[in-house]
């Protein structure tokens, strides 16, 4: 393993958009000089991420917070009652200084992983997802050497959820009721939650921590140079304390740390995360059982290729960029759902999932592919699609016609005037 470059220890920040050279769309060319397409694509990515939270949100208590209308009058009154306590946090909250104050202090997760992390807890909680690095909000990090991209994600709100405490008689039916207490987790909680399952633990076997993940309170804008000039290069990261009195309760609250040693602490555990996921992909590569070798999958090869890229090894390894072995020279291909291997370039689908390797090459080769596949081109390679697509139009049209056309009579040419 490559130790890093001798240079000093700056750290620099800095929030960026979408590339400037952003291609145009097709009827967007008029039009090119006076487009902002590096506002508009990102704007554009965030609209979509948030459509996939909203996606995870259905048949939970957090959509039912969420939605105008109320299905039953029991779920208005929980609606009522969720907002009323969100309203009662926000206002409690406010900033002096630099610095948050109250339950709805805002706090920022950034994503340093080349794959998206997610609250993986019980509840909803699992709805709070930050994109892999590169995507979504963006924002580019130079440590040591290293260039970084990160993905960044303000939590603003409490997740509210309610919690049974018990029964009380109502005493217009004489029934026992659920009596329910609306509890919540404040952004400094959820941010933790990233911090402590990500850097701390990890979902799979190992159990070691993924890293690359930095939390501190406020917005992104705390890492303006300025104000990092004022605090002397602190952040104030969210912490866990159980309370003494018995219940066990959780508080979080936060901590002073200087902003360097965050960031090298989830660096370095994100670097030997990295050569963990290499090793046992490279051990799954060589091992003589077909049943161990199936193992190796699309993570394993993720995590290679960014351990290539950012310095951690210095070449790449046989079993991440293989070759065939029928044709050595032409690269090894692999099935985008499954991870399964091509096994000659001739062959188009997946013999595992019978999903295509490349969508557009099966369907010029005449092959028979979904629309789904298809409409993720854009540029020249839409426009191949929609030239392939009129070709068989016409052909199955051609093939239609009734009767034999060598039979049909030949109408006389129209004399030149």
């Amino acid at each position: 393993m490559p130790e890093p470059p001798e240079v000093s220890e700056e750290l620099e920040f800095e929030v960026a958009s979408q590339p400037a050279n952003v291609p145009l769309r097709e009827g967007e060319e008029p039009f090119g000089t006076a487009l902002t397409l590096e506002d508009l694509r990102r704007k554009e990515s965030i609209i979509k991420d948030l459509r996939n939270q909203l996606k995870l949100l259905d048949g939970t208590s957090a959509n039912e917070m969420r939605t105008k209308y109320a299905s039953s009058p029991s779920a208005r009154r929980r609606q009522i009652s969720c907002r009323k306590k969100v309203e009662e946090l926000q206002k409690l909250t406010f900033k002096r200084g630099d610095r948050w104050e109250g339950p709805c202090s805002p706090f920022t997760v950034v994503n340093l992983n080349p794959i998206g992390l997610q609250l993986i807890v019980n509840g909803d909680c699992n709805r709070w997802t930050i994109p892999e690095a590169g995507r979504g909000e963006r924002i580019n990090l130079r440590f040591r050497g290293r260039q970084f991209v990160g993905s960044y994600m303000t939590i603003k709100t409490p997740h509210v959820y309610p919690a049974h405490t018990g029964t009380h008689n109502d005493k217009q039916s004489g029934v026992d009721m659920p009596a329910v207490e609306y509890r919540y987790i404040p952004p400094s909680g959820l941010a933790h939650l990233f911090v402590e399952h990500y850097n701390f633990l990890s979902a799979d076997s190992t159990n070691l921590p993924v890293g690359g993940v930095i939390a501190f309170e406020g917005d992104i804008h705390m890492l303006d140079p300025k104000r990092l000039e004022r605090s002397e290069g602190c952040i104030w990261v969210p912490k866990k304390e159980i309370t003494l009195d018995g219940f066990g309760d959780v508080v979080y609250t936060v901590e002073q740390m200087k902003l360097v040693d965050c960031v090298e602490s989830a660096v370095v555990k994100q670097q030997n995360y990295a050569n963990t996921k290499i090793n046992e992909g490279h051990g799954f590569s060589v091992s003589q059982s077909e049943l161990i070798r199936n193992q190796l999958s699309m993570d394993h090869r993720i995590w290679h290729n960014y351990a290539l890229h950012m310095g951690y090894i210095e070449k790449a390894l046989p079993w991440a960029v293989e070759r065939m072995h029928i044709t050595p020279t032409t690269p090894q291909v692999v099935c985008p759902d499954c991870g399964t291997r091509q096994t000659s370039p001739e062959q188009y689908f997946c013999a595992n999932c019978n999903s295509p390797f490349d969508a557009l090459k099966a369907f010029l080769a005449g092959k028979t592919v979904s629309p789904d596949r298809l409409a993720m081109y854009e540029g020249e390679e839409w426009d191949a699609v929609v030239a392939e697509a009129q070709r068989r139009k016409a052909k199955i049209a051609f093939l239609d016609l009734p009767g034999d056309l060598s039979d049909e009579p030949r109408k006389p040419k129209k004399p030149k005037e």
